[in-house]
């Protein structure tokens, strides 16, 4: 079980740096999500999440009159990030109100790409991430 498991992380580590790459992905979509993220309450959410440093947390903070300016920021950044950053974003969207803006990035994302590709990888990492919780996690899980 744990050869299948050491073979599904690398063929998904594989696939996501191949199809999945946060900067192409976010250069996808960057002109809408910039209009429609407010990107003060998920900068303050991914710097809680040690995925800002305060200075770029306090530049996005200043640009609070020019939100597209301040949205442009925390993108860049992202996509200038590891895949880290990148799910630390994904996450400070849906903890922030921002459901409508995590699904343009994801659906925004396939363009051009198999739907099918895209499952099997997020079942794959899923399958990862289960395996490679501790005992008590895994109980809350599943």
């Amino acid at each position: 079980m744990k050869n299948f498991f050491k073979t599904l992380q690398t063929f998904s580590l594989h696939l996501s740096a191949d199809i999945v790459d946060p900067a192409d992905v976010l250069r996808r979509v960057y002109t809408d999500v910039s209009k429609k993220l407010y990107a003060q309450s998920v900068a303050r959410n991914m710097f809680q999440c040690n995925a800002l440093t305060l200075k770029e947390l306090q530049f996005i903070q200043s640009k609070h009159s020019e939100p597209v300016k301040a949205a442009e920021r925390l993108l860049n950044i992202v996509m200038k990030q590891s895949g880290n950053v990148y799910s630390c974003f994904l996450d400070a969207l849906k903890k922030t109100d921002h459901q409508h803006v995590f699904e343009l990035i994801i659906t925004g994302s396939y363009r051009g790409r198999p739907i099918a590709v895209h499952a099997i990888l997020f079942v794959f990492q899923w399958l990862i991430s289960i395996y490679f919780l501790n005992e008590y996690q895994r109980r809350i899980i599943l």
